[in-house]
Protein backbone atom coordinates (compact mmCIF):
# COMPACT_ATOMS: atom_id res chain seq x y z
CA UNK A 1 0.00 0.00 0.00
CA UNK A 2 1.11 3.61 -0.88
CA UNK A 3 1.74 6.47 1.72
CA UNK A 4 -1.18 8.27 3.00
CA UNK A 5 -1.61 11.87 0.67
CA UNK A 6 -2.06 14.49 3.11
CA UNK A 7 -4.00 17.40 1.39
CA UNK A 8 -1.77 20.38 3.90
CA UNK A 9 1.33 19.40 1.99
CA UNK A 10 1.98 22.03 -1.10
CA UNK A 11 3.07 19.65 -3.11
CA UNK A 12 -0.25 17.98 -3.47
CA UNK A 13 -2.30 20.53 -3.93
CA UNK A 14 0.45 21.83 -7.27
CA UNK A 15 -0.18 18.40 -8.10
CA UNK A 16 -4.09 18.50 -8.01
CA UNK A 17 -4.20 21.91 -10.04
CA UNK A 18 -1.82 20.06 -12.76
CA UNK A 19 -4.48 17.21 -12.59
CA UNK A 20 -7.43 20.07 -12.58
CA UNK A 21 -5.95 21.66 -15.71
CA UNK A 22 -6.15 18.07 -18.10
CA UNK A 23 -9.51 16.75 -16.65
CA UNK A 24 -12.01 19.35 -17.74
CA UNK A 25 -15.66 18.16 -17.63
CA UNK A 26 -15.81 14.77 -16.07
CA UNK A 27 -16.51 13.68 -12.24
CA UNK A 28 -12.74 13.30 -11.93
CA UNK A 29 -12.45 16.98 -12.56
CA UNK A 30 -15.30 17.28 -10.08
CA UNK A 31 -13.58 15.00 -7.03
CA UNK A 32 -10.78 17.16 -7.69
CA UNK A 33 -12.09 20.18 -7.61
CA UNK A 34 -13.42 19.36 -4.18
CA UNK A 35 -10.17 17.94 -2.87
CA UNK A 36 -8.29 21.10 -4.13
CA UNK A 37 -11.14 23.65 -1.86
CA UNK A 38 -10.33 20.67 1.04
CA UNK A 39 -7.10 21.53 0.19
CA UNK A 40 -6.94 25.39 0.40
CA UNK A 41 -8.53 25.10 3.80
CA UNK A 42 -12.66 24.41 3.04
CA UNK A 43 -14.39 22.25 5.12
CA UNK A 44 -15.85 19.08 3.06
CA UNK A 45 -19.14 20.18 3.72
CA UNK A 46 -18.36 23.85 2.71
CA UNK A 47 -16.55 22.32 -0.80
CA UNK A 48 -19.86 19.96 -0.51
CA UNK A 49 -21.97 23.53 -0.77
CA UNK A 50 -19.68 25.13 -3.19
CA UNK A 51 -19.93 22.02 -5.65
CA UNK A 52 -23.22 21.28 -5.39
CA UNK A 53 -22.54 18.02 -3.55
CA UNK A 54 -23.68 15.79 -0.36
CA UNK A 55 -20.88 16.29 2.30
CA UNK A 56 -20.29 13.05 2.74
CA UNK A 57 -19.56 12.54 -1.07
CA UNK A 58 -16.61 14.96 -0.13
CA UNK A 59 -15.36 12.92 2.66
CA UNK A 60 -15.60 10.25 0.75
CA UNK A 61 -13.52 11.88 -2.15
CA UNK A 62 -11.28 12.73 0.80
CA UNK A 63 -10.66 9.03 2.38
CA UNK A 64 -9.98 7.61 -1.09
CA UNK A 65 -7.39 10.19 -1.99
CA UNK A 66 -5.63 9.83 0.72
CA UNK A 67 -5.59 6.15 0.63
CA UNK A 68 -5.50 5.90 -2.73
CA UNK A 69 -3.99 8.80 -4.32
CA UNK A 70 -5.14 10.10 -7.56
CA UNK A 71 -5.95 6.65 -9.35
CA UNK A 72 -8.76 6.47 -6.17
CA UNK A 73 -10.66 9.42 -8.07
CA UNK A 74 -10.55 7.83 -11.22
CA UNK A 75 -13.89 6.38 -12.71
CA UNK A 76 -14.06 2.73 -12.14
CA UNK A 77 -17.76 2.38 -10.99
CA UNK A 78 -20.06 2.17 -13.05
CA UNK A 79 -23.02 3.64 -10.34
CA UNK A 80 -26.92 3.95 -11.66
CA UNK A 81 -27.51 5.89 -15.46
CA UNK A 82 -29.20 9.45 -14.63
CA UNK A 83 -32.72 9.70 -15.72
CA UNK A 84 -31.80 12.93 -16.97
CA UNK A 85 -29.87 12.42 -19.90
CA UNK A 86 -27.36 14.91 -21.63
CA UNK A 87 -30.09 16.40 -24.13
CA UNK A 88 -32.28 17.15 -20.84
CA UNK A 89 -30.02 18.49 -18.67
CA UNK A 90 -29.22 20.91 -21.87
CA UNK A 91 -32.56 21.92 -21.78
CA UNK A 92 -33.14 22.52 -18.32
CA UNK A 93 -30.32 24.66 -17.85
CA UNK A 94 -31.98 27.12 -20.89
CA UNK A 95 -35.60 26.13 -18.72
CA UNK A 96 -34.29 27.46 -15.40
CA UNK A 97 -33.84 31.22 -16.65
CA UNK A 98 -37.54 31.63 -16.72
CA UNK A 99 -39.73 31.70 -13.81
CA UNK A 100 -41.77 28.27 -13.28
CA UNK A 101 -45.31 30.09 -14.18
CA UNK A 102 -43.88 30.55 -17.85
CA UNK A 103 -43.73 26.90 -17.78
CA UNK A 104 -47.42 26.03 -16.00
CA UNK A 105 -46.25 26.04 -12.34
CA UNK A 106 -46.81 28.42 -9.46
CA UNK A 107 -44.29 30.64 -8.24
CA UNK A 108 -41.73 32.93 -8.60
CA UNK A 109 -38.64 31.01 -8.51
CA UNK A 110 -37.70 27.19 -9.07
CA UNK A 111 -37.74 25.15 -6.06
CA UNK A 112 -37.51 21.03 -5.86
CA UNK A 113 -40.92 20.69 -5.94
CA UNK A 114 -41.58 22.22 -8.89
CA UNK A 115 -38.80 21.44 -11.10
CA UNK A 116 -40.00 17.45 -9.79
CA UNK A 117 -43.65 18.35 -11.09
CA UNK A 118 -42.14 19.79 -14.68
CA UNK A 119 -39.81 16.84 -15.00
CA UNK A 120 -42.71 13.93 -14.37
CA UNK A 121 -45.65 16.45 -16.33
CA UNK A 122 -42.78 16.73 -19.78
CA UNK A 123 -41.11 14.29 -19.70
CA UNK A 124 -42.42 11.35 -17.75
CA UNK A 125 -39.17 11.70 -15.79
CA UNK A 126 -40.12 10.62 -11.94
CA UNK A 127 -37.29 12.42 -9.51
CA UNK A 128 -38.08 12.45 -5.88
CA UNK A 129 -37.43 16.22 -4.40
CA UNK A 130 -34.43 15.49 -3.04
CA UNK A 131 -33.21 14.14 -6.27
CA UNK A 132 -34.08 17.60 -7.79
CA UNK A 133 -32.65 19.40 -4.72
CA UNK A 134 -29.64 17.89 -6.17
CA UNK A 135 -30.12 19.08 -9.86
CA UNK A 136 -31.20 22.20 -9.24
CA UNK A 137 -27.95 22.73 -7.27
CA UNK A 138 -25.15 20.87 -9.79
CA UNK A 139 -27.04 22.80 -12.31
CA UNK A 140 -26.54 26.04 -10.19
CA UNK A 141 -22.95 25.69 -9.81
CA UNK A 142 -22.32 25.03 -13.55
CA UNK A 143 -24.42 27.89 -13.94
CA UNK A 144 -22.50 29.98 -11.77
CA UNK A 145 -26.00 31.38 -9.71
CA UNK A 146 -28.31 29.88 -7.29
CA UNK A 147 -31.68 28.48 -7.97
CA UNK A 148 -34.18 28.95 -4.76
Amino acid sequence: MSRARRLDDPRVLRALRDQLRHSRGTRYHQRLRGLALVAQGLSCASAARKLGEARRTVYYWVERFQREGFTGLADGRAGRPSRVDPRLRTQLKKILRDPPARHGLRGETWNARALSRWLQREHGVTLRTRQCYRLLAQLAATRGARVS
